[in-house]
């Protein structure tokens, strides 16, 4: 569903401080790296056997 500019703002729903911003994006790409390196892991043993 496309959002013209300025609507946008009815869809922010809270508005986190910087250190909440940053521990949550960390957290995030933590996350992200994990699942990254478990499905590359995996690929390799699909591969290997």
């Amino acid at each position: 569903m496309p959002v013209w500019a300025g609507e946008a703002v009815d869809l922010i729903t809270d508005l986190p401080g910087a250190a909440d911003l940053v521990a949550r994006l960390a957290a995030q790409a933590e996350n992200a790296l994990a699942r990254a390196g478990r499905e590359r892991a995996q690929d390799r043993r699909d591969r290997s056997g």
